[in-house]
């Protein structure tokens, strides 16, 4: 897919969620998809893998418009951020989550 399909999806679908896996081979443009999902939708933005897992501080700075990282194994940490998030919660209380 192409950034104009996705930037086109973005305004389609609205999402409320945008979720992604990165690697360091793909940062770049993961990173770059999250930045057009915050810009175009205003969704939030969490993300996983090893790359955001090894450099959660970095990745943060890199991209202002990625919300959350699931550090380590996602799959209890994300159930209970969106869980988190959809109480209106306090995501920082949530183990793995940077």
């Amino acid at each position: 897919m192409g950034w104009d399909r996705l930037e086109q999806l973005l305004r389609e679908m609205k999402p409320r969620y945008v979720i992604s896996h990165v690697i360091t081979s793909t940062s770049a443009n993961d990173l770059k998809a999250f930045s057009l999902a915050k810009n175009i939708s205003g969704s939030t933005t969490i993300t996983m893998g090893s790359h955001v897992t090894e450099l959660p501080a970095p990745s943060l700075e890199q991209c202002a418009a990625l919300d959350y990282i699931i550090r380590g194994e996602p799959e209890l940490t994300f159930r209970e951020l969106i869980d988190t998030l959809e109480k209106g919660g306090r995501p920082d209380d949530v183990a793995g989550v940077a």
